[in-house]
C-alpha cells in the first residue's frame, strides 16, 4: 500500500469544512493548502444549540423508539429536514426564490421535493451520529494539541 506524502489542497463545506480544518491541523506537514467555507475549527455554542433543535425534531417521532426502530422514523426525519431547510440556505435564497432554479416553484415545494428526500435517504441513527460528531468537533481535542486551540489553528 502506498501512502500519500502530501495533499495540494483539502477543502470542505459545512461539516466537511470542519474535516478540512482537522486534516490541515493534524497533518500540517502533508496538507499544503486548506479551504473551508461555512465550516469551523470548533463548533460554536449557537451552532450546537441549532443542532440540538434538529435532533429534537428527529427524536420526537414515536417511531424512533429510543433508536430501536423497526422502520426508519420518516416523520422525525421529515421534521429534521424541514428544520434544516430554514438553516441551510440563506434568507436571500428564499427571498430571491432561488429554489426555482432547482425546479421547485415555492419554498414549501423546496422543502418537500429537495430537503425531505435528501434526508429520507439516510438512516436515522446515522443522522444522529453525524450530528454528534459535528456538535463536539474541535481540532484541538486530541493528543497532538491537548486542547490548545491556538496551537491547532496555527498548525
Amino acid at each position: 500500500m502506498r501512502l500519500l506524502k502530501s495533499l495540494a489542497l483539502v477543502t470542505g463545506f459545512s461539516m466537511g469544512g470542519q474535516q478540512a480544518n482537522h486534516w490541515a491541523a493534524i497533518f500540517a506537514d502533508r496538507v499544503e493548502r486548506m479551504i473551508c467555507w461555512c465550516g469551523s475549527a470548533a463548533t460554536a455554542p449557537h451552532n450546537w444549540v441549532f443542532l440540538e433543535g434538529v435532533k429534537a425534531g428527529l427524536l420526537a417521532d414515536p417511531a424512533f423508539a429510543d433508536s430501536r426502530y423497526q422502520d426508519n422514523p420518516t416523520n422525525g426525519i421529515r421534521a429534521f429536514a424541514r428544520i434544516w431547510a430554514g438553516w441551510g440556505p440563506s434568507q436571500a435564497f428564499y427571498r430571491n426564490k432561488l429554489h426555482r432554479q432547482l425546479g421547485q416553484e415555492t419554498a414549501a415545494a423546496h422543502m418537500e421535493e429537495f430537503w425531505e428526500p435528501n434526508f429520507l435517504a439516510f438512516d436515522a441513527n446515522d443522522l444522529l451520529g453525524m450530528l454528534h460528531i459535528w456538535q463536539f468537533a474541535n481540532i484541538a481535542d486530541n493528543s497532538l494539541f491537548n486542547g490548545d486551540f491556538a496551537a491547532a489553528c496555527g498548525a
